[in-house]
């Protein structure tokens, strides 16, 4: 958590906030940050102010991914009629385009709550028992995808390998600033690519550049 809460922080992100249509993506992930903090009670509002800023901007995805969090953070603060109507309202809004990825990646949380609802969406809900049938899955850059992996964060030496990276250092210079063997640089990327969830180091850059890591 030390690592996400550096993050969000380095990005002056707060709970007051009205984050942009752009940004919330990102805010979906300090929400989380927020939640693994223990202060579900104070984040409805928040959630909220995504939710509506993404359905505007008919990014269904974001919106859904809000509604999830909600839906989790009034579980959390004891208000399970309130939490099992606002993942109804996510499980409606899912179901025409089958936006199955948010609720795999919360499933542990929502499960308890699926199952009362399972009377709503039936066929969604089956589909979810069935991974082997085609996902939504966002950019494997963007911070919803990202969000997913962040419990396994980088480490403070595969950030400096990333920003070497990004300064488009080849792995022997890298080696050679970090006065090590070009094998644990290359270890390094390989385990970069891997946490954030793209194929090179572009992608890399990239990915870590929209969620503010460089």
């Amino acid at each position: 958590l030390g690592f996400v809460r550096r993050w969000a922080e380095r990005r002056n992100l707060r709970i007051e906030d009205t984050p942009h249509h752009t940004q919330g993506e990102t805010y979906l992930l300090f929400a989380r940050l927020l939640l693994a903090e223990g202060k579900a009670s104070k984040l409805s509002p928040l959630l909220k102010r995504i939710e509506e800023s993404a359905r505007q901007q008919e990014r269904m995805g974001t919106a859904i991914h809000a509604l999830i969090l909600q839906s989790v953070a009034l579980q959390t603060s004891d208000q399970p009629n309130e939490a099992s109507a606002v993942l109804g309202e996510a499980l409606q809004l899912a179901a025409p385009e089958t936006f199955r990825r948010p609720f795999l990646i919360h499933r542990p949380e929502i499960a308890p709550m699926l199952a009362r609802l399972s009377h709503q969406q039936t066929q969604f809900l089956d589909s979810q028992r069935t991974p082997s049938q085609p996902l939504f899955t966002p950019s494997p850059d963007s911070p919803i995808a990202l969000s997913a992996a962040l419990p396994e964060a980088l480490s403070e030496r595969e950030l400096d390998v990333l920003r070497l990276l990004a300064n488009g250092l080849s792995n022997p210079e890298i080696a050679n600033k970090l006065i090590v063997s070009v094998g644990t640089v290359k270890t390094h990327v390989h385990n970069i690519l891997g946490k954030l969830g793209v194929r090179n180091r572009v992608e890399a850059i990239d990915a870590a550049k929209r969620i503010g890591l460089i």
